[in-house]
C-alpha cells in the first residue's frame, strides 16, 4: 500500500508496522491465519472486515451463530444449576450452543465463571479447538478466564486440547501466563510458565509478553522465575514496553522492602549482577 502523498516514507513505514502489529496480536489464532501474510495494516483490516461480512451456512453474518434469547436464558439457568447432563445434551444436539451469547461469552466461559468444573470439563470434551479460541468482549478466551480465576484443573484440560490458547492475548494484551501471575496464582503460574512457548516471551520478537510477565513475577515475589527468564533473555533487563515505559529496575525498587533477609537477599544479589 503506498503511503499518503507528501508523508515521509520512513514515518509511514513505522506507523504501518505498529498498526499491523496491534491488529495481529489482537486476533485469535484462526483470524491470525487469515492475515499473517499481509504486509500493510489496511490490507489486514480489510481482510478481517470481509471475514466478518461473510455469511455462514445458515445465512447469518457477524462472528458465528448467536443463540436466541430464550435459548440463552435456559442455557444459563442450566449452567448455574450445574446441570451437566442437560447442558451437554443441548450442546450436542444444538451446535449453536457452542457460539457466542449476547456478551460474546460461550457456555464454557459461563461455566468457568460460575465455578462449574465438571460441566466445564464436559463442554471442553465436545468443543472443537477452534471453538475454544472464541474471545468474549474483553478479549478473554476460556484459558485466559481460567488462568485469571486460578482454575488449575480446567487450565490443564484446555492446554491439553489446544496449546494455541497459550498465545492468545486479551484486550489488554495479556496472555494467560501473565494473567495467572497478576492474580497471585503462583502454582498455576509455574505450570503455565513450563508450557508457554519460550520464544513467545523473547523481546526480540517485538512483543511485550516477556516484559509484562517479568514485572508481575517481581511484584508477586516470584523471583526465581524472574531470574530464570532474565537469564534466558538478558535484553529484558532494560527492555521498555511501548505501552508501559517503566524499566524493570523501577519495578524492583517497588519491592525492595520485602527483600531483606534469607534467600530473598541472595536473589536480590543475583538480580543486581544482571544489571552490572
Amino acid at each position: 500500500m503506498p503511503h499518503v502523498h507528501g508523508e515521509d516514507p520512513k514515518e509511514w513505514i513505522k506507523r504501518n508496522a505498529l498498526a499491523l502489529h496491534a491488529i495481529k496480536i489482537s486476533c485469535g489464532a484462526e483470524k491470525f491465519d487469515r492475515i499473517k501474510k499481509k504486509n500493510s495494516a489496511k490490507d489486514a483490516w480489510n481482510a478481517l472486515a470481509n471475514l466478518h461480512k461473510q455469511p455462514n451456512e445458515n445465512g447469518n453474518n457477524d462472528r458465528g451463530i448467536r443463540i436466541e434469547r430464550k435459548q440463552a436464558v435456559t442455557l444459563l439457568k442450566d449452567i448455574k444449576r450445574g446441570d451437566s447432563d442437560a447442558v451437554k445434551k443441548l450442546f450436542e444436539t444444538h451446535p449453536p450452543y457452542s457460539a457466542a451469547l449476547e456478551n460474546g461469552s460461550t457456555a464454557l466461559h459461563v461455566a468457568i465463571t460460575t465455578g462449574k468444573i465438571n460441566l466445564a470439563k464436559k463442554l471442553i470434551s465436545v468443543m472443537s479447538k477452534e471453538e475454544l479460541e472464541t474471545q468474549d468482549k474483553s478479549g478473554e478466551t476460556v484459558l485466559s478466564l481460567a488462568a485469571r480465576k486460578g482454575s488449575r484443573e480446567i487450565v490443564e484440560c484446555l492446554v491439553g486440547k489446544n496449546k494455541k490458547l497459550l498465545e492468545i492475548p486479551d484486550c489488554e494484551k495479556n496472555i494467560p501466563l501473565v494473567l495467572a501471575c497478576a492474580t497471585h496464582h503462583q502454582s498455576l503460574t509455574r505450570y503455565l510458565y513450563s508450557v508457554t512457548p519460550e520464544e513467545f516471551l523473547d523481546p526480540g520478537n517485538g512483543d511485550d509478553h516477556g516484559f509484562f510477565f517479568l514485572k508481575e513475577c517481581i511484584r508477586n515475589h516470584m523471583f526465581d522465575i524472574g531470574l530464570d527468564l532474565l537469564r534466558k533473555f538478558p535484553d529484558l533487563t532494560f527492555h521498555k514496553s511501548s505501552l508501559e515505559p517503566t524499566p524493570v529496575i523501577s519495578v524492583l525498587v517497588e519491592v525492595l522492602s520485602s527483600l531483606f533477609g534469607g534467600n530473598k537477599l541472595l536473589l536480590l544479589c543475583e538480580y543486581a549482577s544482571l544489571f552490572s
